[in-house]
């Protein structure tokens, strides 16, 4: 009785709206970019009936320096920027000014935007290391879709570091320290390298905290937290202080020894290196299919998408059931901030979640409402996510309870247990998450990577206000810039796979019939097939001699045949993968996509000994044309021994030793 009077109260409080819409909060922006005669990237944006102007400021990727850019009157919308370089990414916040008499302190920015821009930026080509640490009992049953997602991420340039860590089904703390110290290890090996953390099947959860985002009294103590795995300063992480037991979910209870953690906030010079995400299909009975079998099908799905079988439309869908809370926070703003960035300013809609999903496609979706651990008011339940489809692939959702991910049914993981497309889902609203990044080539790890760190300044976003009182802390990179008190705590987490990004590669033709072979002393040759048909495309070329290590681009220039000649002194294995890469459009810029990859190796000879001589005067072939047998004469300076490889135009055919 006790949690339905307070979400009553909560949803009344939602209805008690002002006048100004969600929608209204968030500037829904759109890049429009030139390269000829010089570059330029045109921002564009919808009007704000609030404004009395707008505000426009830069920060220059590479120099992390911010620049006001100027004032706008409410008759444009639209600002040009000349000043740029190509190839050099920048990100865009637009600011809606609005005056709002009698509030105190008095606030101007009553709509924010943020974009990530370019004109043809270059394609990030080292993904780095993930690792991949999988519940045990996994290990037989799914090790066919396990190492096609290894595949598959490698065909996307990473490396994968695959590791089997004891199941937990209820909380142990010395479970969570083992798997911490294997992450410990594994950084220490190359941390400048591994970046991300996939957490698939029943690893531990780690808990931290006192704390109620949702602000019910009944849910303040420890939130499961996903951020301690990435986390490489143990020093932060104590567990003496925090005595909170009055919580009506066990799980929360936290106190002095516990091995839950007593850290809520991040503190202001402590970041979270890595990028974490969770797969976990545990305690959801209201679905038929076993926990084994809702991962397999995880994974497939996982597999469409990442291969571009999985199409979704350009379009995503809000379904905002609170409205403004209170006078200022707007949690859907999220999804209206973030997803014209990834499919247009005119393909955002509204509607009811299941009939919208079931019927069309859409990349994103959007939900909040009052709460309830397995139900969201407006969307539905866990048991709706059982029967109904969901065509969404990355979903944010909010309401209360639900946040608290690790309990029964619990309906912020129900999308990753549903069909037939949903990937990913996080807890978006206390605080908003940012998708600019995402929808210029990052991985969606890396928004959730930057929710974690954001503290309103390092990112210069502008954040809405707590929901208990009335303080704003200034923030930002320019005037009004505020936090809404929930950035950098610890319940901050993404359900899903943490390395997926938009699949726009998968319009890519990707190359073909990759093979190797040495030339000769410091040279091997590569040669590839493309289905191009008329079209002209480039490639990047990569290798590595260790297979735990990450590829290097080895080209200074785009490909633009089917061949390479590496002038590369080695002896061993060595791997090369070549991706093709295009110029595309988005509505945030143009840039650079890739291709998979097209991967081999060969072991390459050690021939720095050879003597290398003009094979004209001692060699010769007859019939110069060999369909099946030749003559080889040659002559040799001195008595020595001599190897000959035979090679036809696909490479290697014998290697005739020791004659």
């Amino acid at each position: 009785m006790k949690k339905l009077i307070l979400f009553l109260l909560l949803f009344s409080f939602a209805l008690n709206l002002n006048s100004q819409t969600t929608r209204e909060y968030s500037m829904m922006l759109e890049a429009k970019v030139e390269s000829k005669p010089s570059p330029k990237i045109t921002i564009m944006w919808n009007k704000n009936p609030k404004a009395s102007r707008y505000e426009v400021w830069r920060t220059e990727s590479a120099i992390t320096k911010t620049t006001f850019l100027g004032t706008i009157d409410t008759s444009k919308l639209e600002y040009v920027d000349n000043d740029i370089k190509a190839g050099s990414i920048y990100e865009y916040n637009v600011r809606a000014i609005t005056k709002y008499p009698g509030k105190s302190p008095a606030l101007e920015v009553s709509a924010i935007g943020y974009i990530t821009s370019s004109v043809g930026s270059e394609p990030t080509y080292n993904s780095g290391k993930v690792l991949l640490l999988i519940d045990k009992t996994m290990k037989e049953s799914l090790k066919n879709e396990i190492a096609r997602l290894i595949q598959d991420m490698k065909n996307e340039g990473m490396t994968v570091i695959e590791k089997y860590v004891p199941r937990s089904e209820k909380f142990n703390k010395d479970s969570v320290t083992f798997v911490k110290n294997i992450v410990l290890a594994e950084y220490a090996k190359d941390e400048i390298n591994l970046s991300t953390i996939f957490i698939l099947g029943r690893v531990p959860v780690p808990y931290s905290g006192d704390l109620n985002p949702d602000a019910h009294p009944d849910h303040k103590g420890a939130w499961p937290c996903d951020m301690y795995y990435g986390s490489m300063d143990e020093s932060r992480w104590q567990d003496w202080q925090v005595t909170s037991s009055g919580t009506s979910r066990d799980e929360n209870k936290n106190v002095s020894g516990d091995g839950k953690f007593d850290l809520t906030t991040l503190p202001n010079d402590m970041n979270i290196q890595l990028q974490v995400g969770r797969v976990d299909m545990f305690n959801m009975p209201a679905f038929k299919d076993s926990e084994t079998e809702l991962l397999r099908k995880y994974l497939d799905k996982d597999h469409k998408y990442r291969i571009g079988e999985t199409k979704p439309k350009k379009q995503a869908l809000i379904s905002d059931n609170f409205g403004v809370l209170g006078d200022y926070e707007a949690f859907a703003s999220s999804g209206w901030r973030g997803f014209p960035l990834l499919v247009g300013k005119d393909n955002v809609t509204t509607g009811t979640w299941f009939d919208k999903l079931g019927t069309d496609s859409y990349l994103a979706a959007y939900g909040c409402g009052g709460g309830s651990y397995s139900s969201c008011s407006g969307l539905g339940t866990t048991t709706d996510f059982t029967t109904k489809p969901v065509n969404a692939v990355f979903i944010l959702m909010f309401g209360s309870y639900f946040g608290d991910w690790d309990s029964q049914n619990n309906i912020l993981r129900a999308p990753l247990a549903s069909q037939p497309n949903a990937l990913t889902c996080a807890w978006d609203g206390r605080p908003n998450w940012f998708m600019n990044d995402f929808a210029f080539g990052e991985t969606i790890g890396y928004e959730a990577n930057k929710a974690m760190n954001n503290d309103g300044s390092s990112y210069a976003y502008v954040l809405l206000r707590q929901f208990q009182g009335t303080d704003y802390t200034q923030g930002g990179s320019g005037p009004g810039a505020v936090n809404n008190g929930m950035n950098r705590k610890v319940h901050i987490a993404l359900m899903g796979d943490p390395t997926l990004r938009l699949n726009e590669f998968s319009n890519v033709i990707v190359p073909t019939n990759l093979s190797i072979f040495q030339k000769g002393y410091k040279s091997i040759e590569l040669n590839w097939s493309c289905l191009s048909g008329d079209v002209d495309y480039e490639f990047d070329i990569y290798r590595k001699t260790d297979p735990n290590s990450v590829f290097v681009k080895i080209n200074s220039k785009p490909v633009i045949t089917k061949t390479y000649i590496d002038n590369f002194n080695f002896a061993g294995d060595v791997q090369y993968m070549v991706r093709t890469r295009e110029l595309q459009l988005s509505p945030s810029g143009s840039r650079y996509n890739y291709s998979l990859g097209a991967t081999n190796t060969a072991t390459i000879k050690d021939l720095t000994d050879v003597t290398e001589v003009n094979s004209n005067e001692l060699f010769s072939v007859t019939p110069t044309v060999v369909s099946d047998n030749c003559n080889i004469t040659y002559t040799l300076p001195n008595e020595n021994n001599i190897n000959i490889d035979v090679l036809d135009v696909s490479g290697l055919v014998e290697v005739l030793t020791g004659i």
